[in-house]
C-alpha cells in the first residue's frame, strides 16, 4: 500500500522564485528612520553556554 501522494504544486517554495524577490529591499527606508531591532534569545545564563555563544556570534553582523 503506497501512502505517498503527489503534491498539487511541484514547486513547494514559490516565494523563492526570482520574480518575487525584491531587487532593492531597502528602497524606501529613509535615513531618519531608526534601524530595525532584532531580538535574539538564548536559554542559558552560564558564561560559557554554547547557545549563548551562538547568539552572540549571530548578533555581531547585525550590529
Amino acid at each position: 500500500m503506497n501512502r505517498l501522494r503527489e503534491l498539487a504544486d511541484a514547486d513547494p517554495l514559490p516565494a523563492l522564485r526570482p520574480e518575487y524577490a525584491h531587487a532593492r529591499p531597502s528602497l524606501g527606508l529613509g535615513k531618519t528612520l531608526p534601524p530595525p531591532r532584532i531580538l535574539l534569545l538564548y536559554g542559558s545564563l552560564r558564561e560559557h553556554s554554547y547557545s549563548r555563544l551562538i547568539i552572540e556570534e549571530s548578533a555581531r553582523p547585525l550590529r
